[in-house]
């Protein structure tokens, strides 16, 4: 890896591994090179006289030259002690140590300190390596220092085999021919997870198992060696791979370097079951990845996620204070201010007597690597202050990202980003750290509107939220206080200062609420509210087309996008004159000319059911949306005449998007003003039908499909980048998670998931038990499908949670097998998530198909639309992270779907109940893991009919 100098200043890379995808080096092959650096192997032993000479017989063969090659076995108060094996031609040393309970951990840094060679290879001593492994393993460190090479095993019975017998065999594998050989499946798992370690997961590190790695001695030396206070069995090297894949280093999995463990392999004795679940609590506190640890509000550990960079050379002590208090007041705690303070800085000690003693805050002269060990870090410039949910939400652009930016007008500019990619950045020699950092990783800027930073000391707030000026006889009574306070020059200079930023701080909010008066008159003249429209795009013409977006005044460098209302100036064509697009609205670009809605403000919940002697009445022409929609849900439908101009349009588009149905009596231009999918929604409803709930509900599920998919902001916005021809960003991705013990069910399935009308999904398939054939089932169009297998004495809810992490996706779907589903069922729930802003969303099952009775029914009428823990187990959807962070589907057999709510509910989540069309639970005689007879159903049914009511649900039949 290496960078070279532009004239620009930045940094051009080239050979640097982009995230981990090792498949852009390009190592020596095996046996056409000449190696030239030294390898080491270090090799801890432990009453394993016997085994060695085996291990030894093996390294005898290996193709890497034996003057490059040198062994190190380390002792670890074996009793007798172990001697080395004779005849061999490498040279070998062997040193001892004394016996401290499990010395795994201190017999490694003792081998790599006793070592000569340039490249370490760890090796258990019960390990019989192949004859290519040391080369396999060196062949990459001839590339990069920082690079990690993973060796892989199988597992032989060796007992009765010679040195002797191993050579002229010509290597274990032969030697073992026809004897029942084992690999360790959860290296495999984690390979598939993570397409061989390329994918952008954080924890890649779970795979780096110390009985067969190569490193380099320098990087194992700045990495820190293996911490020497593991001294029980298990996950010493877990938290090593930790520290050096925090520190840039790349994961290579080399399947060449292959060596044979001599024993069957068993899984964990007792004793080291228990060592390992209490290894895994202190792992907790020293490995800062999300799926080791659960960083609920509160709770602080050894190792933090988040190390905060602060400054305070350029401010005062008020000024860093305020900063300090702002951070540890977030709701994301797990983090250390990391605090840089000048000897000459005149608040040195003040500061250090405040905040020394604080454990969240560390005093450091260099406060971007004074936690090494932390994952993520944040540097704010100089008086910026954060919300308490800000930090969450740079954690969430971060997602995905080596670095996130967001940039402050005259400020500077906030930024974040992983360890890693810094790391990974200063190694390969860049000038400009950040800048390659998110070169190598993926940048992402985001708007200042997008958190509540606020910046102190006098100047103007970036937050838009309110803030309110005290009475005038609070004011003079605060000043009044001060000035009698005064004893010294110095106490008058400080009040006077105080007095000039106060009056500053007074008219700066007086022209803050001036300008929010403007804003809600404007508001009111339109009705609505006005939308937050990202700087990108700019209007030329009226305003209310697109309300709160930046009239077009000319060349602006920050302007993609000029979108032309009809009564836009008319030299507006393709072009503007400096080349940017222009998109009319309306029949030329076949967007809707009516406005868009804020679909977090206006959306179906609250929405239910109205029976009883409801009407279609006129839609009330009240001044603000929410009014107009609370009265209109009285109601079965909302009356209005035609649909042809702004007002009409916007008050239509309100309603549907509620979900409130629409009887419009002339459509003649509808589509124009409100595009194709939602006129034709609208001009659907039969007013003669709603007074049927199911019918009305139809209605409403209809018309707020199309107006969610074609009305809200994020959608004309997205409308306007495709016409124009600008980039645009996929929609969140879905792996379809379904476990299965029925054979006859799959072809069903997976054309039940390859129909779904989300672009963005893949199916995760697990067969549970026998009876499924050798062959993998064949995939249905496009849709990409993982196989996995699982035999029938797996529990239920570990199936689901292997199937779920090797889910690619941005959220998991659970569906069942035998269930009816719409072609929009996925659409569905990600538009609840989306408007509702929940973790997990679900369909209740109201409609179910009772096989034995050959009858519909549908129940719990009205209770959709809200924040509940009743959702059908085969309608989940949970944001992947978070399916993570509760560490998956419990290990039970049933109530699986029950306790993933509760987790996700318990860890602070939002849980949502969305309208239930588009799923159709099948009820039959036993084979479900909800106990109840069809007697439940039918006590509880609303309404009901008779067969199958697959087009009144709005699902596929068979």
């Amino acid at each position: 890896m290496n960078t070279r100098g532009t004239s620009n200043g930045e940094a051009e890379l080239d050979g640097v591994v982009r995230g981990n995808d090792w498949r852009s080096l390009e190592p020596s092959e095996i046996g056409q090179w000449d190696p030239t650096r030294t390898v080491t192997v270090v090799m801890p032993c432990y009453m394993g006289q016997a085994e060695l000479e085996l291990t030894f017989a093996g390294l005898a063969s290996q193709s890497y030259p034996s003057h490059l090659l040198e062994v190190v076995v380390v002792d670890d108060g074996s009793e007798p002690p172990i001697f080395l094996p004779s005849g061999f031609s490498f040279s070998a040393a062997l040193v001892a140590q004394e016996r401290d309970g499990f010395g795994l951990a201190r017999a490694r840094n003792l081998g790599a300190e006793r070592a000569e060679g340039e490249i370490l290879v760890f090796l258990d001593c019960d390990m019989v390596p192949e004859r290519e492994s040391v080369e396999a393993h060196a062949r990459w460190h001839h590339v990069d220092q920082q690079i990690i090479t993973v060796g892989f095993r199988h597992h032989a019975e060796f007992e009765g085999i010679t040195a002797e017998a191993l050579t002229s065999a010509g290597g274990p594998a032969r030697v073992v021919a026809g004897q029942h050989v084992t690999s360790p499946q959860w290296v495999e798992f984690h390979m598939t997870r993570t397409r061989n370690l390329t994918s952008a997961d954080t924890d890649l590190f779970r795979v780096a198992s110390g009985g067969n790695l190569g490193i380099s001695r320098e990087f194992f030396r700045q990495v820190g060696g293996c911490d020497p206070s593991f001294r029980q069995w298990g996950a010493e090297d877990i938290e090593f791979g930790y520290r050096a894949f925090n520190r840039g280093a790349v994961l290579v999995p080399e399947r060449k370097a292959l060596a044979w463990h001599q024993g069957a392999g068993a899984g964990p004795d007792p004793a080291e079951e228990a060592s390992l679940v209490e290894q895994r609590n202190r792992l907790s506190h020293l490995i800062a990845e999300p799926t080791f640890r659960q960083s609920s509000p509160g709770r602080s550990f050894e190792v933090p996620m988040l190390t905060v960079a602060l400054d305070a050379a350029a401010q005062t002590f008020e000024e860093v204070a305020a900063q300090i208090d702002s951070v540890l007041a977030s709701l994301f705690h797990d983090l250390v201010v990391a605090l840089g303070i000048p000897d000459s800085h005149p608040d040195r000690v003040n500061l250090e007597r405040q905040y020394g003693n604080d454990h969240r805050v560390v005093v450091t002269g260099d406060p971007l690597g004074a936690i090494p060990n932390a994952a993520i870090r944040l540097e704010l410039p100089p008086r910026v202050l954060v919300s308490p949910s800000d930090v969450t939400s740079l954690l969430r652009g971060l997602k995905g990202h080596g670095v996130v930016k967001v940039g402050l007008d005259k400020v500077g500019e906030v930024r974040m980003a992983t360890t890693r990619a810094l790391s990974r950045a200063i190694h390969v020699g860049a000038e400009q750290p950040w800048t390659v950092a998110g070169k190598l990783f993926g940048e992402r800027v985001m708007a200042a509107s997008a958190v509540d930073l606020v910046v102190s000391g006098g100047r103007a707030p970036l937050s838009t939220g309110p803030s309110i000026n005290p009475p005038a006889w609070v004011l003079v009574r605060k000043v009044t206080r001060k000035f009698t306070a005064v004893r010294s020059p110095a106490d008058l200079a400080t009040v006077i200062r105080w007095s000039v930023r106060g009056f500053r701080n007074v008219g700066r909010r007086a022209r803050r609420s001036a300008l929010r008066r403007r804003i809600d008159r404007r508001a009111a003249r339109v009705g609505r509210v006005i939308l937050k429209i990202p700087r990108w795009v700019q209007l030329a013409g009226s305003v209310d087309h697109l309300p709160g977006a930046r009239a077009w005044k000319g060349p602006d460098a920050s302007v993609e996008l000029v979108l032309a209302a009809p009564d836009a100036p008319a030299g507006l064509s393709g072009a503007t004159a400096d080349g940017i697009p222009v998109v009319h609205i309306g029949e030329q670009s076949g967007i809707p000319l009516a406005a868009p809605v804020d679909h977090y403000r206006h959306n179906p919940a609250g929405f239910h059911p109205v029976t009883g002697g409801a009407e279609i009445e006129l839609a009330p022409a009240l001044p603000w949306p929410e009014d107009r929609i609370r009265v209109a849900r009285s109601l079965l439908a909302v009356r209005m005449d035609r649909c042809d101009n702004l007002g009409a349009a916007t008050r239509l588009v309100e309603f549907a998007v509620a979900g409130v149905p629409v009887v419009l009596d002339d459509p003649t231009g509808a589509d124009l003003w409100l595009g194709t999918a939602l006129a034709g929604a609208v001009i659907a409803v039969d007013p003669e039908g709603l007074a049927d709930p199911t019918e009305r509900d139809r209605a409403s599920v209809s018309v707020r499909r199309a107006a969610l998919a074609h009305q809200t902001l994020p959608a004309r916005l997205r409308q306007l980048r495709v016409v124009a021809g600008l980039p645009v960003l996929p929609p969140p991705s879905v792996s379809v998670v379904v476990a299965t013990n029925r054979p006859s069910m799959l072809n069903r399935i997976v054309s039940v998931v390859a129909a779904q009308d989300h672009p963005e999904v893949e199916l995760v398939l697990a067969l549970h038990g026998e009876g499924f054939g050798d062959d993998d089932p064949v995939g249905s169009g496009d849709l990409p499908m993982t196989v996995l297998r699982f035999p029938a004495s797996a529990l239920f809810g570990n199936v689901l949670s292997e199937a779920s992490s090797v889910a690619s996706g941005d959220w998991v779907a659970k569906m069942d097998d035998d269930d009816w589903y719409g072609t929009d069922h996925l659409t569905d729930l990600l538009a609840a998530a989306d408007y509702s802003r929940a973790d997990l969303v679900g369909k209740g099952s109201e409609f179910v198909y009772l096989e034995d009775d050959d009858l519909t029914i549908r129940r719990d009428l009205g209770d959709s639309e809200v924040e509940s823990r009743t959702l059908a187990g085969g309608t989940l959807l949970v944001r992947t992270d978070v399916l993570r962070a509760t560490y998956g589907w419990r290990g039970l057999q049933r109530g699986v779907d029950i306790a993933l709510i509760d987790d996700v509910v318990g860890g602070g989540g939002r849980v949502w109940r969305t309208h239930p069309f588009g799923y159709l639970l099948r009820r039959t005689k036993g084979g479900h893991t909800w106990r109840v007879d069809d007697r439940y159903f039918l006590r509880h049914a609303d309404q009901q009919w008779d067969g199958q009511a697959f087009e009144t649900v709005g699902v596929v039949g068979d």
